[in-house]
């Protein structure tokens, strides 16, 4: 169908109001891949009526199709489309805390440093992204590491309810009590099975924390990832020393501008006390810089917002190994080795690495709560990321390349060590990842099976291009 038609026909339903045709450049996202492709037309839905609508237009014209939230999607496609419809949901961000304080509602199209902006105002939080501009329907939906974690596991284990447009247009709400199959699909599987429009997270108590970053410079990295690594072990839900309200991750970059490797250490604590004695080690290493102080949440994610630039060409993805000293580094030399010959020579290079643990009590005790195939028997777990950005389109084959041969090199040597595992992390996966086959082959099968049993006409897997999906993934693993 003509894009012209596409837009007459939205104009006809909601109204120039509601429907608009983006110019290249107009579009908001994270990566420059992203913002470069083009829908034909962008249509804000209010509610879950007008989101029925749209996937009415959809299937009846068969037009592909995709859905923004946050867009901090990660690869192009994610959140993006050339051609086509973008459903961008950035008008669907209410935040209602319900009367007992025991659940808030919130908008799918909200971003996370809006939801704490008003959260911490009522002294209370729920387990959400890290960084501000992060959608709430995203992250969730994919996972989601946050400020609280380790008190209350991913963001995903900790949605009541689900209001979804399912692909033939009705809307349900979700529970597992109502939908027992789509509840637990939708808990780690992405937007596979239908537009969720508003999510219910259960609610906790949370005045201020203590939180900040603290930068070394690379002759202090070594010891940094085995403090990060002695704080994953003294996390051990047997230890003694385990502090259930302490996060931790750590990022390394080289930064061309000082021609140096610089660690970052991400450091937050659930109670407003300074410097917790569970990140002495931290505090002891010389740092070159320190912004951990007590504040808010919505203020520590601004912050790091402010450490991940926007509009610049991304790469990611993510593999997991187990918690071990001896693979972090040898990780880190295979980083090194292979970002060293080019780390000069591609203009505005930052490969930067994440190392994020989840750690056992971050997991649910049971693997069929969720559907990540991952529990508590798992971790502690790093999930190796690569967090890499560039400017220049010429580049975009070698960024390729290097992070295809630093894949390859790190599954090889993990698998060699006996600490490598098959859990691909969806939120900082890469668009050719098989995510969906390392949640393991029974949770593969039964994300198949309710696929089919939700969009048995595959509007969300042969409409929505773009995003990894549960189907092309499925016959990606059989092979077709």
């Amino acid at each position: 169908m003509a894009s012209k038609e596409v837009h007459n026909i939205l104009c006809d339903k909601f109204g120039k109001s509601k429907v608009s045709e983006p110019r290249p450049g107009e579009l908001k996202y994270f990566a420059a891949q992203s913002a470069a492709l083009v829908p034909a037309v962008q249509v804000f839905p209010e509610n879950a009526k007008d989101v029925s609508t749209i996937l009415q237009i959809v299937r009846d014209h068969q037009v592909p199709f995709t859905v923004k939230a946050g867009g901090h999607g990660v690869y192009a496609g994610a959140s993006s489309i050339e051609d086509g419809i973008l459903v961008d949901l950035s008008r669907m961000n209410s935040v209602d805390v319900a009367p007992e304080r025991k659940s808030v509602f919130i908008g799918a199209g909200a971003k996370w440093g809006d939801v704490y902006g008003k959260l911490d105002a009522l002294g209370i939080s729920v387990p959400g992204g890290r960084i501000s501009t992060v959608g709430v329907g995203g992250l969730t939906l994919g996972g989601g590491i946050s400020f609280a974690a380790s008190r209350f596991g991913l963001a995903c284990d900790n949605v009541k309810s689900y209001e979804v447009v399912l692909a033939d247009g009705s809307v349900v709400t979700v529970t597992r009590e109502t939908h027992p199959d789509l509840f637990w699909a939708l808990r780690g599987a992405g937007t596979n099975f239908g537009i969720v429009t508003r999510f219910e997270f259960v609610a906790f108590e949370q005045g201020q924390i203590w939180g900040g970053v603290k930068q070394y410079l690379e002759d202090s990295e070594a010891q940094a990832i085995a403090l990060l690594d002695k704080f994953c072990k003294g996390q051990d839900p047997a230890s003694s020393a385990a502090d259930v309200f302490a996060e931790a991750f750590i990022i390394i970059a080289y930064v061309a501008p000082m021609g140096k490797f610089i660690t970052t250490a991400v450091l937050s604590h659930g109670k407003p006390e300074e410097d917790p004695p569970i990140f002495d080690g931290f505090k002891t290493l010389p740092s070159i810089a320190s912004s951990a102080k007590i504040r808010s949440i919505a203020d520590l994610s601004v912050e790091l917002n402010a450490n991940n630039p926007h509009g610049l060409r991304s790469k990611t993805l993510a593999l997991a190994v187990k918690s071990d000293i001896t693979i972090l580094n040898e990780v880190m030399a295979i980083y090194k080795d292979v970002i060293s010959p080019h780390k000069d020579t591609v203009k505005d290079f930052v490969p930067a690495i994440l190392l994020q643990p989840l750690l056992p009590r971050m997991l649910p005790s049971e693997e069929s709560d969720h559907t990540l195939g991952i529990s508590k028997q798992d971790g502690p777990l790093f999930v190796i990321s690569l967090l890499w950005s560039w400017t220049e389109p010429t580049d975009d084959d070698l960024i390729e390349s290097l992070a295809c041969a630093f894949e390859q090199r790190v599954t090889a040597t993990a698998k060699a060590h006996n600490k490598f595992h098959r859990y691909v992390y969806l939120n900082y996966a890469a668009g050719n990842q098989d995510v969906f086959a390392s949640y393991g082959e029974e949770n593969l099968a039964r994300l198949l099976h309710i696929s089919k049993q939700y969009d048995a006409n595959g509007v969300f897997t042969k409409l929505r291009p773009g995003y990894i999906n549960v189907t092309r993934n499925g016959h990606q693993k059989n092979g077709g």
